[in-house]
C-alpha cells in the first residue's frame, strides 16, 4: 500500500471506538499517520528521519491512553498569563477559509453583506463555534476576520494570513476564465467544507 492510500484509510476509514472515545480515536488516527510516514522514511533510506515521527507516534499513543508526555506540555516561555488566551490556529486557519469562500462569492457578484449573510444562513450552527464569546453577531464577527485578513499584521496567524492569501491568489487567476456562477459555486462549496470542519471541532470541544 502506497503511503497516500495508507493515509486515506487511517483518516477516512471507519472506526469502532470513535463513538465511546472520540478524542482518542483521533489521536490514533494521527498516531498511525506518523507511522506510516516513519515507514516512508525508512524505507527510502532515511531511518534518521524516522524516529521524529515514532516519537511522536509514541506520544500521541500516551495522550490517546491518559499518560501525559513532555511533547504536549506547555514551555514556560509561551505559557499565557492573564487575560484571554488567543485563539487556536486551527479556528483561525478554518476562519480564513471562510473569508476566502466569502471572496469567491463575491467574485460572483455577491456584496460582502450578501455573501456573508448567505455563509450564516446556510450554516449558522457549524460557523458560531468559530466565533469567540461576547461578539454580537455572527455575521460582525466574519466580516472583521476579513477585514483582518485584508490588512493583516504581525500579529496576526501567519499561516492563516497566508492561506488566505494563497487563496485569493488562485481566485484571481481564475475569475478571469469562470463564470459567475462558477465563481459563486467554488465560494458555496468552501464555506460548505468549513461549517463540516467546524462541526467536527465543536464535536471534539465538547
Amino acid at each position: 500500500m502506497d503511503l497516500i492510500a495508507e493515509l486515506e484509510l487511517t483518516f477516512q476509514g471507519h472506526d469502532p471506538q470513535e463513538a465511546e472515545r472520540p478524542l482518542a480515536a483521533t489521536q490514533l488516527r494521527y498516531l498511525r499517520a506518523m507511522r506510516a510516514i516513519g515507514n516512508l522514511l525508512k524505507s527510502a533510506g532515511q531511518e534518521h528521519l524516522q524516529h521524529p515521527f515514532y516519537e511522536l507516534a509514541e506520544a500521541l499513543h500516551d495522550l490517546s491512553e491518559g499518560r501525559r508526555h513532555p511533547f504536549f506540555e506547555i514551555d514556560d516561555s509561551v505559557r499565557p498569563g492573564r487575560g484571554r488566551p488567543a485563539d487556536r490556529h486551527d479556528v483561525w486557519r478554518l476562519r480564513a477559509n471562510l473569508c476566502a469562500g466569502i471572496c469567491w462569492l463575491m467574485a460572483g457578484g455577491q456584496t460582502r453583506d450578501e455573501a456573508i449573510k448567505r455563509a450564516v444562513r446556510a450554516h449558522r450552527r457549524a460557523l458560531s463555534k468559530l466565533e469567540r464569546a461576547g461578539t454580537k453577531t455572527l455575521e460582525e464577527a466574519i466580516g472583521a476576520w476579513l477585514e483582518r485578513f485584508e490588512n493583516p499584521t504581525q500579529a496576526d496567524d501567519a499561516v492563516a494570513v497566508a492561506l488566505f492569501k494563497g487563496e485569493i491568489a488562485e481566485l484571481e487567476k481564475r475569475r478571469v476564465v469562470l463564470l459567475a456562477a462558477e465563481l459563486k459555486d467554488f465560494g458555496n462549496k468552501r464555506i460548505k467544507e468549513v461549517a463540516r470542519r467546524a462541526s467536527e471541532l465543536l464535536k471534539k470541544s465538547n
